[in-house]
């Protein structure tokens, strides 16, 4: 009976349960909705060329810190980029492929359709689904590089 009870709590959280785009917000969330949901740290906040962007960082566990840069047009959430770096090892391209080849490895246990490409030697992937897209790929920045993770709301969803 126990077992019972559970499954059909836990079907009802499921119904019920608002999901999220990406963390705690939705598409569409203007930046003050994105501002009181997020817990992290605000870096700060800019615009360029009618995208207003609000970037926190969080500092993890392991050896590595994230940057998230939401980014708004006409004051609703259109894409979010990742940005990851580490804290105690150099953000040498060797060390952050092994980071993308994680990434990768993660996206196509739950995606099958991965499109990857290689430019100038780094490879990137992307994935389009129904109501976003997806594209990963290292950049490199002052001799260093950082695993740049975006995600954009499809204009169809």
């Amino acid at each position: 009976m126990k077992h019972i009870i559970f499954t059909v709590g836990f079907f009802l959280v499921l119904i019920t349960a608002k999901a999220q785009d990406f963390r705690n917000a939705n598409w569409g969330d203007s930046p003050e909705e994105v501002f009181k949901k997020e817990t992290l740290a605000l870096v700060n906040k800019t615009t360029n060329n009618k995208i207003m962007h609000l970037n926190f960082v969080q500092f993890t566990e392991s050896d590595v810190y994230l940057t998230y840069s939401y980014m708004f047009y006409n004051n609703q959430l259109i894409g979010v980029k990742t940005k990851t770096a580490y804290l105690t090892k150099d953000n040498s391209r060797y060390n952050v492929e092994q980071l993308y080849n994680q990434t990768y490895r993660s996206y196509q246990e739950k995606y099958q359709n991965l499109n990857e490409e290689k430019e100038n030697n780094v490879s990137k992937f992307n994935i389009v689904l129904k109501d976003k897209k997806i594209y990963v790929e290292m950049k490199g920045e002052a001799n260093e590089y950082f695993l740049v993770e975006s995600i954009m709301k499809s204009k169809k969803g």
